[in-house]
């Protein structure tokens, strides 16, 4: 994996980032981290193209965080297509709907 340095955030930003980092019980390394791989992988959702093996081997945590909230499309090196959801949205979906009788 490569490596970024970042220079000249502003004070109050980086204050800011230290706070939240604690708040999450994460370095602010990975916290940085977390908040990069997540801008990334909400731009790869909205493209509307499958995420691939590769991006989800690379960022699975920023994955499930997007799979939490909404379905994500992911297509295997063979090209079979998977669906990403949360645990509620397939209970819910999976949940007979009650007709009456």
């Amino acid at each position: 994996m490569a490596d970024l340095l970042i220079t000249d955030i502003p004070d109050a930003v980086f204050a800011e980032l230290q706070v939240r980092a604690h708040e999450a019980g994460l370095s602010l390394e990975d916290y940085a981290r977390r908040l990069i791989c997540d801008a990334v992988v909400e731009h790869w959702h909205k493209q509307d193209a499958d995420i691939t093996m590769a991006q989800l081997r690379d960022t699975t945590a920023s994955i499930l965080r997007v799979a939490a909230r909404e379905p994500v499309f992911v297509a295997d090196d063979d090209g079979q297509r998977f669906v990403l959801i949360s645990v509620g949205e397939y209970d819910r979906l999976a949940d007979p709907i009650d007709t009456p009788a």
